[in-house]
């Protein structure tokens, strides 16, 4: 991710410098990172993937590693068997995303409605009956996010303390509660109730304020609710405030939170260097069992579907191959799924996934043709086109922007 015009490749080289690096994979370096960031120009959704890449590699097992073996999960019940698709064989004909998404300036809902929008917007998610949709705003070029009427105007602004647009607000599990840093660091929880601060985090001479990676979570936090921050302060901590004003740190091995499941698995960076000497070895964490579930200083990790079973992991876009995404099973890391485009390196783009459903997943991509489409998959390997293709543009020009939730 990214700070200010140059984004990606900015906060790269911030977070490798504070030892608070996003996850990148096999082959993917700084210059590498920042050349690609460079191409982005007014959107920068598809930064918010690359800070995710990764590459398929072995597994290191956690018995290996130094912080013990979490109790081994059961695997997804009724997986089915693995696979391999081209993205651009995909046919058309496939209903309309079941999630609510934006092209250009209009708002389309999953029951059929378009809203016009007073701007364009570059990302997007559901809190409870409403949407809040990100952007970056002119001058100062912080991050903010608009809660959106039905109508389409707006109904409040909040400005935060992100340096991203894709983590300028991140909500539990199941959409109830919403989290962010402001500008001066406090760490705000938004539910039915109203807005709260439940904690304050260091702001950096540059501004910077780390940001809400997670929320743990439910039903507008009537219990207690804990807000995952990945602080800037020089150390790689991970704090987690909690709604009951308590707040704790978590183990020193994990530098960066990027995705919790719903069953308390976390998606994160460690402290360990890879054999490159640049990138971090990431890992999944089980918190619930304290220990973790895998590492690896070469294989990557990601998001989660929503019942916590699938992990889906951008594969890099840089020295060569072309863009992709693997689908792994969560607790153990094993690929169950690959989803490629058609060329390389200079033409593909794919991201970001959003899952529809436990079993459902969308994902835009474009081929070596210049030809965007929009991709609703499933764990079966089948795919199918959901809206008609977008004819050429910029490479990292994606036009859909897609609710997450």
């Amino acid at each position: 991710m990214s700070a200010r015009d140059d984004e990606l490749g900015e906060l790269m080289g911030s977070a490798l410098r504070e030892r608070a690096d996003r996850v990148d994979g096999e082959g993917v370096t700084l210059d590498g990172v920042r050349g690609t960031a460079r191409t982005i120009r007014r959107r920068r959704r598809v930064a918010g993937a690359l800070a995710a890449a990764a590459a398929v590699a072995v597994i290191v097992p956690t018995a290996m590693m130094a912080g013990g073996e979490a109790p081994q999960r059961p695997q997804p019940a009724d997986a089915p068997e693995p696979f391999s698709v081209r993205l651009d064989r995909a046919a058309p004909g496939g209903e309309p995303p079941t999630v609510a998404w934006i092209q250009g300036r209009v708002l389309h809902t999953p029951d059929g409605e378009s809203v016009q929008l007073a701007r364009r917007y570059d990302s997007l998610t559901r809190f409870g009956e409403t949407y809040l949709a990100g952007y970056q705003r002119t001058g100062d070029g912080s991050y903010a996010f608009d809660e959106l009427a039905p109508d389409g105007s707006v109904a409040s602004t909040q400005v935060t303390g992100s340096q991203s647009v894709q983590d300028v607000v991140v909500l539990s599990a199941d959409g109830s509660v919403a989290a962010w840093t402001t500008p001066r660091g406090a760490v705000r929880v938004w539910t039915d109730a109203g807005v709260e601060t439940v904690g304050q985090v260091p702001v950096t001479r540059g501004g910077g304020t780390g940001w809400v990676a997670a929320v743990r979570g439910e039903d507008g936090c009537t219990q207690e609710c804990e807000v995952y921050v990945n602080t800037w302060d020089g150390r790689g901590r991970v704090t987690a405030f909690s709604t009951d004003g308590s707040e704790r740190t978590l183990p020193r091995s994990i530098t960066v939170v990027l995705a919790r499941s719903i069953d308390g698995l976390l998606s994160v960076s460690t402290d360990r260097t890879a054999p490159n000497e640049v990138d971090s070895c990431v890992g999944v964490y089980d918190e619930p069992a304290g220990a973790y579930a895998w590492r690896s200083c070469i294989r990557g990790v990601g998001g989660f579907s929503p019942d916590g079973d699938w992990s889906d992991v951008r594969q890099p876009d840089t020295d060569g191959p072309p863009a992709g995404y693997l689908i792994r099973e969560a607790a153990s890391g094993e690929q169950h799924g690959a989803l490629t485009t058609r060329g390389d390196v200079t033409n593909t783009v794919v991201g970001p996934l959003v899952w529809e459903d436990e079993e459902h997943f969308l994902l835009p991509a474009r081929s070596a043709d210049g030809d965007w489409m929009l991709v609703r998959g499933d764990l079966r390997g089948d795919i199918t086109q959901v809206l008609p293709p977008e004819r050429g543009g910029e490479l990292y020009e994606v036009p859909w922007v897609l609710s997450d939730r």
